[in-house]
């Protein structure tokens, strides 16, 4: 243990600059796709245990140097070293995401503009790490989650030092005690909270705790080679292990993190002395080290706006080697131009705070009014088909009709059925909203609940079909133990299915169904896929406009065959409710409706119109199936509907005016049935004026009523017991 200024408490160390190299290539290559680099995302921990050990160094240096420690030069050498460069890569990001982006992209990019400024952008893509965030491909400013990670850390170590500096000993024990906390909080949640712990600083802490406690390791002499040289080649064994055997599926971080981060404290602890640490040395590796900050700010604003103007999915050979060299050339230039003046006092106090802090206002307030205004709608250049206003209105429309639900049954009865109607449970992931638009448009007397997660298929064992760092992944693995209780699905008269069949395959929904055939579930209705774009849809309108849009360039490829889903349920006797059926003809399919909606405002989940539409084809052959379930609820009523109109009308058009200008709808019954006491519902408010005799039931309805475009429930409710009484759909058309 140390006990005043340990050896390990030298000047610059070039061994460190070359670690550095290692941990910014290892990130560079990964962000360009290179194949061998799967796990290149664990340079950042690498980043994070250097910046451990070297800051603390520098504290505990100064604390036995002084007996204090300076706060005001600490934070002043740390704005130094970090903000001029990253204000520039602000700066740059934002000409160009200005120049390029359309509104909705903007809008984000406002978002995390203002939050990098201002160090906590890594707060943001934590709260923005949903089922429906947008990829990573456009989001420019998305590695700057790391530096609020590590200014955050910055802003707090100093005052923890100079506390356990306090009492001698103490501050062995409490960064011991701060680091195994991190660890175990890391390791505990990282399953149930991974982006938590993937963006947030005190799960990171570790990382940095790991560095900072090689300064209580008595440093061993350069006379001891062999074990210098062993400690040192196992480092590097275990950081190429992470950078080459880890990837996108790995969980991480947690314990899988602390093996390129051991990797990196033993190169620290053993290549300043050991032979083999020369290569760590080398002009090259320490020439790119001394670049590594720059270099990892520019190179992914890079690739982002480099894919986007260019519309590449993928990169090619040439484009990585463009992209690499490009990089490293800027960082260069940042390195020479923009860090070094302001590290090495060229640039005079007050000229080099004044700069900074008039760029961090200036970078807020461009932010602050992208995010506000919608993406600068009044870009000329870029004004696209919808703006970002328009786009989320558009994706939250999906959610009408489950809010409509939600709320005329009371929000904690919403997945409850309800006696006296045809009850439906809709079971799926985030598509199986779709599924219940277009349910509910051909049938809108029935009582429809839902089990949808994001990203949650039904399926028994979803941990083998999906990878640890799955969203929602223990979550589904609880919801599809319900969906696998008998007694709870025998509370709905029938089941809807519908999940995303890229990772929901044919064998998944086989096994599911096979179940439900085995539990005798009679009912079932499964909902089949349609198209699944490369990129957003709202975007490529955008970029190019309807006119401009081609669905063959960004169509990815189909996961499944509709025919062989038919088969598959239908083997079963369950029906099957085809997209491809709804949208398609002789092998042409529609990717807009007649008033240009387009089939989906992101990748695949259908829009309210189009899902809405899904089932209509389909509406005669579903009424028929679910028959059983309407006469045994017609035995029990006490009227029997034999026809009714009128049943549509154009939109401010009526179809059956009466002298007082409603609409008139007449409903024929048996003449044998008691018609005292009933009342007319449409869509759920009862009608101006009921009138009834024997036969016949005939109905006065506002039409402010059937002002709006789509699908209305006619009902007929006895006053005497409440319970309302199908009749139909009154329909509301465009002209």
């Amino acid at each position: 243990m140390m006990g005043s200024a340990p050896p390990t408490m030298s000047g610059y160390r070039a061994d460190i600059d070359g670690l550095r190299a290692v941990a910014v290539l290892s990130v560079l290559l990964y962000h360009l796709e290179v194949g061998a680099i799967s796990g290149g995302y664990v340079g950042v921990d690498i980043f994070f245990v250097i910046s451990g050990f070297l800051i603390s160094r520098l504290l505990l240096q100064e604390h036995v140097k002084c007996g204090t420690i300076d706060f005001g030069q600490f934070y002043l050498r740390r704005i130094n070293r970090i903000v001029p460069a990253l204000l520039f890569t602000l700066s740059i990001s934002s000409i160009a995401a200005i120049s390029l982006f359309t509104p909705n992209r903007l809008l984000e990019f406002g978002q995390s503009l203002l939050h990098a400024t201002l160090s906590v952008s890594n707060v943001l893509f934590f709260s923005q790490s949903g089922y429906f965030d947008s990829s990573a491909e456009l989001k420019p400013l998305l590695h700057t989650w790391s530096l609020g990670v590590e200014e955050q850390f910055y802003l707090i170590w100093p005052l923890v030092v100079s506390i356990l500096l306090v009492r001698k000993g103490l501050f062995a024990i409490g960064v011991f005690a701060i680091t195994v906390l991190s660890f175990c909080l890391a390791s505990i949640f990282v399953d149930t909270h991974a982006s938590a712990v993937f963006y947030l600083m005190p799960f990171r802490v570790f990382e940095f705790g790991i560095g900072a406690a090689l300064l209580f390791l008595r440093p061993a002499e350069a006379s001891k080679q062999i074990y210098l040289n062993c400690l040192l080649v196992a480092g590097v064994c275990l950081i190429v292990f992470s950078v080459t055997w880890f990837d996108n599926t790995s969980q991480f971080p947690g314990v899988n993190a602390l093996i390129p981060c051991l990797g990196a404290a033993l190169c620290i602890y053993s290549s300043e002395n050991a032979l083999f640490g020369s290569f760590l040395r080398s002009r090259v590796l320490v020439g790119i080290g001394a670049i590594s900050y720059s270099l990892y700010l520019i190179h992914w604003p890079l690739i982002v706006f480099y894919k986007y103007y260019l519309e590449k999915q993928q990169l090619l050979g040439i484009d990585v080697v463009v992209l690499a060299l490009a990089a490293l050339l800027l960082a260069v230039v940042m390195y020479r131009y923009i860090e070094q003046p302001f590290r090495n006092g060229q640039l005079k106090p007050y000229h080099r705070y004044t700069t900074l802090i008039l760029a961090s206002f200036v970078l807020c307030y461009i932010g602050a009014s992208i995010w506000g205004t919608s993406g600068w709608s009044w870009r000329a250049w870029s004004t696209g088909v919808y703006s970002a206003q328009e786009v989320k209105q558009a994706k939250a429309k999906r959610f009408a009709v489950r809010q409509k639900i939600c709320s005329e049954k009371g929000w904690t009865e919403c997945d409850n059925p309800v006696a006296g109607k045809i009850s439906a449970l809709v079971i799926g992931d985030s598509q199986s909203v779709d599924a219940l638009n277009a349910m509910h448009r051909v049938l809108p007397l029935h009582d429809f609940s839902m089990s949808e997660l994001g990203g949650c298929p039904p399926y028994a064992d979803v941990r083998s079909l999906f990878p640890k760092n799955h969203l929602n992944l223990n979550k589904c693995v609880s919801l599809n133990k319900i969906r696998h209780d008998v007694a709870y699905l025998e509370k709905y008269d029938y089941l809807v299915i519908n999940a995303l069949y890229r990772s929901y395959t044919l064998d998944h929904l086989a096994s599911y169904l096979s179940f439900l055939h085995q539990s005798g579930i009679e009912h079932v209705v499964v909902v089949g896929g349609y198209a699944t774009l490369k990129e957003e849809m709202s975007e490529l309108l955008n970029r190019y406009g309807r006119a401009g849009f081609d669905p063959n360039s960004y169509l990815e490829e189909n996961a499944y065959e509709d025919q062989q889903y038919r088969k598959l349920v239908e083997s079963y006797g369950f029906f099957y409710l085809s997209a491809k059926n709804a949208f398609c003809s002789d092998g042409d399919c529609r990717y807009f409706s007649e008033n240009g909606t387009p089939f989906t405002f992101d990748k695949h989940h259908l829009s309210f119109e189009f899902g809405s539409e899904l089932a209509v084809n389909d509406a005669r052959g579903l009424q028929d199936y679910l028959a059983p379930l309407n006469s045994s609820r017609r035995k029990s009523a006490s009227i029997d509907i034999v026809e009714w109109g009128p049943k549509s009308t154009y939109l401010n058009t009526n179809p059956n005016a009466l002298p007082d200008g409603s609409m008139g709808i007449w409903i024929k019954v048996h003449s044998d049935q008691a018609l005292d006491d009933v009342i007319v519902n449409f869509d759920g408010k009862a009608a101006l004026i009921t009138h009834s005799e024997p036969g016949l039931i005939t109905a006065a309805v506002s039409m402010e009523q059937v002002s709006t475009i789509g699908a209305i429930a006619v009902t007929i409710v006895r006053q005497d017991d409440g319970k309302p009484i199908g009749v139909g759909e009154f329909t509301v058309l465009s002209k």
